[in-house]
C-alpha cells in the first residue's frame, strides 16, 4: 500500500543523518564519503524552502485549475461543483502517482500538492454533494460529510505517501465532525 520502500524510507533518513553528522563535525569528509557511498537512492528531492514553495504553488495552480473549469463549462448549484471537486480529486491523486513513478520525486512539493489536494477536494466535494441531499439542516449535514470525508481522504494519504501532516490533518477533520451532529447535551 505504500509508494515508497521502507528500505528508501531507511536509507534517505540515514542519508540524512550522516549529513547532518558532517554539518556538526562528528565524522569528517573520509568517514562521511564512506556512509553517502552507501546511503545512494534513486528518487528527486530538494531542501525545505523550495519544497513548501512548490508545494503552496502547487495548490494555488489546483484550485485555479479547477475555479477556471467550473468556470469554463458553467458549474453551477451544489451538486454539480461537488461532482466537479470529486472529479478534479481523482484527477490529482492520479498526477500525483504519475510524477512520483516518471520523475521518481520523493519530498519534492510538486507531489505532496496533489496529493494534499486530492484529500481537500474529496473533503469540499463530499460536503457539496450532501448539502443536496434531503434531511436536516443543510450547513450542519455539509460540515459533517466534509468532515468524515476530508478525515478518510487524508487518512489515506498518510497512509500511501507517509506524510505525517496529512495524519494530523485526518486528526482534525476526524475530531472536527462529532460537534456537526445536533445531539442533545447528555449524547
Amino acid at each position: 500500500m505504500r509508494k515508497y520502500a521502507d528500505d528508501q524510507e531507511r536509507t534517505i533518513r540515514l542519508r540524512r543523518l550522516a549529513d547532518e553528522w558532517r554539518r556538526s563535525r562528528l565524522i569528517d569528509a573520509a568517514q562521511h564519503q564512506r556512509l553517502a557511498a552507501d546511503l545512494h537512492v534513486d528518487l528527486r528531492r530538494t531542501n525545505r524552502f523550495l519544497r513548501v514553495t512548490l508545494f503552496g504553488f502547487g495548490l494555488l495552480i489546483i484550485a485555479a485549475t479547477v475555479a477556471l473549469v467550473g468556470e469554463t463549462i458553467d458549474v453551477t448549484g451544489s451538486k454539480a461543483a461537488g461532482t466537479l471537486c470529486l472529479v478534479a480529486a481523482a484527477a490529482c491523486a492520479a498526477l500525483a502517482e504519475f510524477l512520483i513513478d516518471r520523475f521518481r520525486l520523493y519530498r519534492f512539493g510538486v507531489e505532496e500538492a496533489c496529493a494534499v489536494g486530492a484529500a481537500l477536494l474529496v473533503a469540499g466535494g463530499s460536503g457539496l454533494l450532501a448539502g443536496s441531499l434531503p434531511a436536516a439542516t443543510a450547513g450542519d449535514r455539509q460540515l459533517f460529510a466534509a468532515s468524515i470525508a476530508g478525515s478518510a481522504a487524508a487518512f489515506t494519504v498518510y497512509r500511501r505517501y507517509g506524510y505525517v501532516y496529512a495524519a494530523l490533518g485526518a486528526m482534525v477533520f476526524a475530531s472536527l465532525a462529532p460537534f456537526q451532529l445536533q445531539l442533545p447535551e447528555a449524547v
